[in-house]
């Protein structure tokens, strides 16, 4: 309920993914600040295939920019999303995709959207309309990120969004501490500037959109990073991290390309 109102949760057994998709699109500058959500239906090519992403989000001052891949949650991680994700990490980009977003925001600057292609590839974000938790682990292999929007209508078919896990951050967030994996404890990481947290015992940092709670050790002149539960780094245990202060609020552990 807000402001009086009821709104109840739209199924994405009734929803069709391309209404879902308008509808980012048409609330995409509360959805997705900083960015412009437009829609991106055009070939990808890579060394695993051709794919068909369906939006992309443009920051408004061209410093990077996300494929988005919308799933229901009727959808399979095996055989379909991983597939497609894969093709859109490791895709070709090119003056032809930048002239397809001019084209749906006619608005926007052609000549810095190809410079932007000549940039880094772009992040890969992958919504979809319920949280699954298996995803993110094997869909972060490939450096995306998968956020959770999920839709509410009210009887008078106003709509309302509920957004959970990852979601494009500015270059605003603030890198605290770089951190590198300790040789003699596998699941720790060493604070190479640990000033930042000086009084903290405790962490609660978000890693691949999951929510993780992390110990601070000190011994004589190291500050080391423990996980309370299990690692979550997993296979990246030997990539160098830094630890943000993320733009939405939190703490975040991203890994350095």
């Amino acid at each position: 309920m807000l402001d009086g109102r009821w709104f109840d949760p739209v199924s994405a057994r009734s929803l069709f993914e391309a209404d879902y998709e308008n509808a980012l699109i048409a609330h995409a500058a509360d959805l997705f600040p900083g960015y412009r959500c437009v829609s991106f239906k055009i070939p990808v090519e890579s060394e695993y295939g051709r794919g068909i992403p369906d939006l992309a989000l443009v920051d408004v001052e061209y410093r990077s920019w996300y494929v988005v891949e919308v799933e229901l949650d009727t959808h399979r991680l095996k055989g379909h999303v991983e597939e497609q994700v894969r093709k859109f990490a490791r895709g070709t980009y090119d003056e032809t995709h930048a002239n397809y977003i001019h084209k749906q925001a006619p608005d926007t600057s052609v000549e810095s959207l190809r410079e932007m292609m000549l940039g880094d590839q772009p992040k890969v974000l992958v919504l979809v309309t319920a949280a699954k938790p298996d995803w993110a682990p094997t869909l972060g292999q490939y450096g995306a990120q998968v956020g959770v929007i999920e839709m509410y209508r009210d009887a008078q078919d106003r709509v309302l969004f509920r957004v959970n896990g990852e979601q494009p951050s500015l270059h605003s967030d603030e890198v605290l501490s770089r951190c590198v994996p300790d040789p003699m404890l596998p699941k720790a990481l060493k604070l190479l500037s640990p000033a930042p947290f000086l009084g903290m015992d405790e962490l609660e940092i978000y890693v691949r959109g999951e929510l993780t709670t992390w110990k601070i050790y000190r011994v004589a002149d190291v500050a080391l990073l423990m996980p309370v539960a299990r690692d979550p780094l997993n296979a990246l245990s030997t990539a160098r991290f830094k630890i943000v202060r993320r733009a939405q609020g939190g703490y975040g552990l991203v890994e350095e390309y």
